[in-house]
C-alpha cells in the first residue's frame, strides 16, 4: 500500500461511469471510507458479482489466488484503519474484528510492520498490539521539556 494506490482508488471514486455500476461503486466506497470492512459481510454481498464466470476472480486456480489476495488486502486495510483509531488493542480483540486466528492476525500485523505500512509493537506476553509511531529521542526530550516549562509557568 502506498500513495499511488491511495491516489488511484480516489480517482476511481471520481469517475462518472462508476455511478452506472452501483455494486462496484459500493466496493470502491468501502475502501475509501476509513471504516472496518467485515470480510464475512463483504464476501457475502460481493462474491457472486466479483467471482462471476467472466471475472478475473472466477472459480479457477488463478481466481482463487486472486480472491485470497483480495482477502489479504481487506485485512491490511482494516489493520491500517484500526491503527488510526486505536493506540493499543489486544491481539484477541483484533483477531475477532478481522475474523482471523490469533496467529494469522499476528502474522498480518508483523508483515505490515516489516513493510513499513504501519508502526506497531506486539507485546506477546500480554498479547497487546500498540500502534504508536517510534519517536526520535530528541522529540521525546522536546516534549518533556515543553511539559516542564508549562508546569513551571503555573
Amino acid at each position: 500500500y502506498n500513495n499511488e494506490q491511495n491516489d488511484l482508488i480516489h480517482r476511481y471514486k471520481g469517475l462518472r461511469d462508476l455511478e452506472k455500476i452501483p455494486t462496484y461503486r459500493d466496493i470502491v466506497d468501502a475502501f475509501v471510507t476509513k471504516e472496518v470492512i467485515l470480510w464475512s459481510t463483504f464476501s457475502s454481498e460481493y462474491e457472486a458479482t466479483l467471482r462471476g464466470d467472466n471475472s478475473i476472480l472466477s472459480q479457477s486456480t488463478e481466481g482463487d489466488q486472486r480472491w485470497k489476495d483480495l482477502h489479504t488486502r481487506v485485512v491490511e486495510f482494516n489493520i491500517r484503519v484500526m491503527s488510526q483509531y486505536y493506540t493499543q488493542i489486544t491481539l484477541k480483540r483484533l483477531s475477532q474484528m478481522l475474523d482471523l486466528s490469533i496467529d494469522e492476525t499476528e502474522n498480518a500485523v508483523s508483515r505490515m510492520v516489516v513493510d513499513h505500512s504501519i508502526h506497531a509493537k506486539i507485546d506477546r506476553l500480554d498479547a497487546i498490539i500498540r500502534f504508536t509511531p517510534v519517536q526520535h529521542p530528541v522529540d521525546i526530550l522536546n516534549d518533556w521539556s515543553g511539559d516542564i516549562n508549562t508546569l513551571m509557568s503555573l
